[in-house]
């Protein structure tokens, strides 16, 4: 509505005012910063994302109710110079860092070694690459998979919206009972092996904890980011993982000299 509107721009106002004067002693990532300022920093994340589900949402919303207009929204400095951004973005040799828009990542979520984080043209990013595509992620898309619809056989909220015959009065599946479903497809995909209930289960909490992580180091200060959470779902996936034909493959190839820098790299900062 037009008055919700109103009072949600006021809102995101509000936050924008405090975020400076937090930042006029303290700057995004300083040591300085205290507890206090990294919940501001957060504050209207926290308060509104239950409503809209997920960043993409909010953007989407926050573009309707500011009639297409850019609407800062959260964690560091905003610019709005679409021209600029859309020629760095297009820049196939543009920068990158260990970070997540201006939030440093945290150790527990974000590996430094992801190929996220290395510049597109450097050694590391392009052994990535290619050591993917040579494990078969390039056409991993077009593989035949379980079938989704026996998945949802097994589900037994779905099963009881079809003996009812009544779907409409029923509410809508849950992101738990979607991410059931769509989680060892996923793992199948990637990894070529088939995922047990149990595997399924232990790797299950990520949905929920995993999406947090993208506030990184400040979320982690006010709790939002839970490092035993997420690093028991990433343990479990890690485990599932190592005995995949898919790692098999990995293995074999990260030893040929093609990609030494990039085993060089992940010898020496994995654990």
């Amino acid at each position: 509505t037009g008055s919700f509107s109103r009072q949600y721009l006021k809102l995101i106002q509000k936050e924008l005012s405090e975020r400076a004067k937090v930042w006029a002693h303290a700057p995004p990532g300083a040591n300085l910063e205290s507890l206090m300022d990294s919940a501001i920093h957060v504050a209207s994340l926290s308060t509104f994302l239950p409503y809209f589900a997920n960043r993409t949402t909010a953007f989407r919303m926050c573009s309707a109710l500011n009639c297409g207009e850019p609407v800062p929204f959260i964690d560091g400095p905003m610019r709005f110079h679409y021209k600029e951004v859309a020629s760095v973005q297009a820049d196939p040799k543009q920068m990158r860092v260990w970070s997540l828009a201006s939030t440093t990542p945290t150790e527990e979520c974000h590996a430094r070694t992801l190929p996220l984080f290395f510049s597109s043209g450097t050694p590391e990013h392009t052994q990535w690459r290619m050591l993917l595509d040579a494990a078969g992620f390039a056409d991993m898309h077009t593989k035949e998979l379980t079938s989704a619809s026996s998945l949802l056989d097994a589900a037994w909220l779905e099963k009881l919206r079809r003996a009812i015959g009544l779907k409409s009065m029923l509410p809508a599946p849950t992101e738990v009972e979607v991410a059931r479903i769509v989680i060892p497809l996923v793992f199948e995909g990637i990894w070529g092996k088939k995922m047990e209930s149990s595997d399924v289960y232990k790797v299950l909490p990520y949905v929920e904890f995993g999406k947090m992580c993208i506030l990184g180091k400040r979320g982690k200060n006010i709790g939002v980011v839970q490092p035993i959470a997420v690093g028991a779902s990433k343990s479990a996936a890690i485990a599932f993982a190592r005995d995949s034909p898919t790692a098999e493959k990995l293995a074999k190839l990260i030893q040929e000299p093609r990609f030494s820098v990039l085993k060089t790299l992940l010898e020496t900062t994995e654990q």
